[in-house]
């Protein structure tokens, strides 16, 4: 979301919202609700699915913040999807 500038959406959204890094932000529930679509899908579907944009995204996400688990379902989505 750095990378893209959105952060500084995200906190217009959520004026509380206190951004900190390697917070999950599981705590708030605002953000259960809120819908992300609109601020999200331009990063990798701008006009239409782009998995070279999803595969950027994914990429920046760091190693130690995968587990297996996310990392079999990925696997399972993208060989079926």
């Amino acid at each position: 979301m750095a990378k893209n500038n959105l952060l500084n959406t995200l906190q217009e959204k959520f004026p509380r919202l206190i951004l900190e890094k390697n917070d999950n932000l599981d705590n708030i529930a605002d953000i259960e609700e809120f819908d992300a679509k609109k601020l999200l899908h331009p990063l990798y579907k701008p006009e239409g699915f782009d998995e070279s944009l999803l595969n950027e995204i994914i990429d920046l996400i760091p190693k130690e913040e995968i587990s297996e688990d996310i990392l079999k379902m990925y696997i399972f989505l993208k060989n079926n999807i």
